[in-house]
């Protein structure tokens, strides 16, 4: 009776055990798909390891129950992966006005996504204490060879500020675009051209954009009043496809990388 008794009691708990290793491997597979999409592919080996390890130590404390400290150990440990795991993506394309996770946000693309080191020079480390309008797009990538993921970020800040970020663009080496014309001698191909950059928004940020040379997919995440309100003075500093632009007049500052 004893026997029936303790059969009875490990068969649930061979049960148990059964649904977490289902449960951990189906998850495993769904990462693989993740993975493939760049996001935090640097936690697939230690992910599969810790599945590994969970199946072992599950059959040999199956076999003497002698290994169910260990076995709970590894399953917390699969436990937080799969919440990093599902959760990088979801945080990576969420708050962008949030300026709690933006270390977090920066690492999961910069990580994850990225695999170069590039945006380290464009991507401000830490926010300053004093910023405003703060967003922070990160775009998750995708199995193509031709998608380049961008993270794109925007704030408002005083000009000792932006006199710092200019001084840290041309220490890190980054190249400054020089206007070889002022935008007064900017010329429009006809008065019909004119009338449109003062009266339609997408026509004066096509003209910003190219006489600034900040790239068009960048220019189109700022609001309308930002849009608006960027100066043609506004300083530009370029490395490859990133860069930056500071506008002192009206405060704001761009990074796309």
């Amino acid at each position: 009776m004893t026997n029936n008794k303790a059969r009875e009691k490990r068969s649930v708990y061979f049960y148990i055990n059964v649904l977490f290793v289902l449960f951990f491997f189906f998850l495993g597979g769904c990462f693989l798909l993740f993975a493939a999409n760049g996001i935090t592919g640097i936690l697939l080996l230690p992910f599969l390891a810790a599945n590994f390890f969970l199946v072992i130590l599950f059959r040999k404390n199956r076999k003497d129950g002698t290994f169910r400290v260990p076995l709970i150990i590894v399953r917390i440990i699969t436990i937080l992966f799969t919440v990093i795991i599902f959760a990088s993506p979801i945080i990576g394309v969420s708050f962008k006005n949030n300026k709690l996770f933006y270390p977090v946000k920066r690492a999961i693309f910069g990580y994850g996504i990225r695999s170069d080191s590039e945006w380290k020079r464009i991507l401000l480390q830490h926010l300053p204490d004093n910023c405003d309008e703060y967003f922070f797009r990160t775009e998750m990538s995708v199995p193509a060879q031709d998608y380049h993921p961008y993270a794109y970020l925007v704030m408002r800040c005083d000009k000792e500020q932006i006199k710092e970020y200019i001084s840290e663009a041309k220490a890190n080496d980054l190249e400054y675009i020089n206007n070889e014309k002022t935008f007064s001698e900017y010329n429009f191909d006809n008065k019909t051209d004119i009338e449109l950059y003062e009266q339609d928004i997408n026509y004066h940020v096509t003209v910003i954009s190219d006489y600034l040379s900040i790239p068009y997919h960048v220019f189109i995440w700022l609001s309308d009043e930002q849009k608006l309100e960027l100066s043609t003075d506004a300083v530009v500093y370029k490395s490859g496809r990133f860069g930056c632009a500071f506008d002192e007049s009206s405060g704001l500052c761009l990074f796309w990388a």
